[in-house]
């Protein structure tokens, strides 16, 4: 028998030259870098300002006028706010300048420039979802 029938045929794998890691990473900085990859990030941060702003309104207008306003999106430093009718738009008027300081302080890289209310009763009707 010859010798080169006991090579094997396949190569082994090689061992990285690089130190084990000890400490894994954090989960924000996998989904930071997850976000850039896919370029989505904006996306994500306007979808979790509407819902902060969202829970902040069901603190600040009373449960009986909460089902006539609701913040639809978020877009260019612009808080866009459906309000079913006037009075509604009011009280959204109230209560601006704490929505604004409180979105700014949970996301420091946020600015709102306007928060533009809109009168549109479709935007609030039972097949749009929350």
């Amino acid at each position: 028998m010859s010798s080169s029938f006991k090579k094997p045929t396949y190569k082994l794998p090689q061992r990285a030259n690089r130190p084990f890691k000890t400490h894994p990473d954090k989960i924000d900085s996998l989904m930071t870098g997850a976000l850039k990859r896919h370029g989505i990030g904006v996306q994500v941060q306007a979808a979790m300002i509407v819902k902060q702003a969202n829970e902040l309104l069901d603190e600040l207008i009373r449960p009986e006028h909460r089902v006539d306003v609701r913040v639809v999106s978020y877009k260019q430093a612009e808080l866009h706010v459906a309000c079913r009718h006037a009075q509604a738009r009011y009280m959204v008027d109230g209560v601006q300048d704490r929505i604004q300081t409180h979105i700014e302080e949970q996301f420091p890289s946020v600015t709102i420039t306007r928060l533009y209310c809109r009168i549109d009763p479709h935007l609030l009707d039972s097949t749009s979802e929350l």
